[in-house]
């Protein structure tokens, strides 16, 4: 089974902290997606594997109409082999989703939304320069449900300002509220190429503590917990039978092939490959045929650090049978012998597994460091 990845890169606004590639010229648009639709079937033999998840990202896909998305779907099921697809995705703004278009995503074939909310406290939407408020995201949530859509995420993000505390209960209330069956929690990170970077140098941002986004994760992890949601991986926590197929076919190194500017592939195997992440660049070169894009092939080390990289991150962990099964025994030697000189209460450890504690999810960048061939 494989996935695949389209890569929508506009938006209506940039954000403060976001670095994604992306465009708010708009009338960039048809050419991007004419490019898009060539590059879908020019690659179509690229995947034998039957598609089990679609993903829309970006970006904003929220900024497609009717047309534009039935017609990239009609592409995907016209040159894969889309028989036994599970899970479809749509990235969303909340402004965006008026019942209109909600109705609209739904008869096109979408069954899972991931909302970009962010924050339902008005004081970090703004902070983050979000074009929505708080009530907004509130209710494009309550229009989701009644547009019958049961399979829904929203993103959070946490850490923004010295109201952290108070402001994370806020949005955890929200949270259990709504009923939200998914969420994605993720830490203020501030990226050189933002305008939150240029605040943080001029002064006019500051970045709290460590021991801020700690008492975040914590709290969230605790929330779960209680609540009946399963922290599956470093930043996502489902209720049963709500994780994300997609990302965890990431995880699991399934196949995946990514379509549009900057978008990534993954052949399974030993072979990534990435898209110039330039619109017009893309555009151009599709249209002239010409590479648009990198790849490498990976060596053995490489596809050992990933793989310890995306199974450290998730409730699974590491499995020694994989190992012995794909690399040489020394390497499975090496974790042994490095996690045992770290802190006990970081990983728990028994012959066949190895995973990651919450203490352990949160210095994972250290320990991983340590893992690494």
């Amino acid at each position: 089974m494989a996935g695949i990845y389209i890569h929508i890169p506009f938006c209506h606004q940039r954000c403060s902290y976001c670095d994604f590639h992306f465009s708010t010229l708009l009338k960039h648009k048809e050419k991007v997606i004419d490019a898009l639709l060539t590059e879908i079937e020019v690659r179509k033999n690229e995947l034998s594997a039957p598609i089990e998840t679609i993903y829309f990202g970006g970006g904003t896909p929220s900024v497609l109409s009717e047309k534009e998305l039935a017609t990239l779907l009609d592409f995907i099921f016209k040159f894969y082999d889309c028989s036994q697809v599970k899970e479809i995705t749509f990235e969303a703004n909340p402004e965006d989703l008026s019942m209109a278009y909600l109705k609209m995503l739904k008869k096109n074939g979408i069954n899972r939304i991931s909302i970009g909310t962010q924050s339902f406290v008005d004081e970090e939407l703004r902070l983050m320069n979000r074009k929505h408020s708080a009530k907004q995201g509130i209710s494009v949530i309550k229009n989701i449900q009644d547009a019958g859509f049961e399979n829904f995420t929203a993103d959070i993000i946490y850490g923004i300002n010295k109201n952290y505390k108070k402001n994370l209960a806020e949005n955890i209330k929200v949270l259990q509220s709504l009923q939200i069956p998914h969420f994605s929690a993720y830490a203020l990170t501030i990226e050189e190429k933002t305008l939150l970077n240029k605040k943080v140098k001029t002064g006019e941002f500051s970045i709290l503590p460590d021991d801020a986004y700690e008492y975040c994760f914590n709290t969230l992890h605790a929330f779960a917990q209680e609540n009946d949601f399963l922290h599956y991986e470093l930043s996502n926590y489902a209720k049963p039978g709500f994780k994300s197929l997609h990302n965890s076919n990431y995880w699991h190194n399934k196949p995946y092939l990514g379509f549009g500017p900057s978008a990534h592939s993954f052949d399974g195997k030993n072979i990534r490959r990435w898209n110039v992440a330039n619109n017009h660049l893309y555009v151009k070169n599709i249209q002239k045929n010409t590479p648009y894009f990198e790849q490498e092939i990976l060596t053995v080390e490489n596809l050992f650090n990933e793989y310890l990289m995306t199974k450290l991150r998730t409730i699974e962990g590491i499995d020694f049978k994989y190992l012995s099964k794909n690399f040489p025994n020394k390497y499975s030697t090496r974790i042994l012998e490095q996690i045992k000189l770290l802190n006990a209460s970081w990983y728990n450890l028994n012959e066949n597994r190895l995973n990651l504690t919450p203490k352990g999810w949160l210095i994972s960048d250290f320990i991983l460091k340590k893992l690494f061939i």
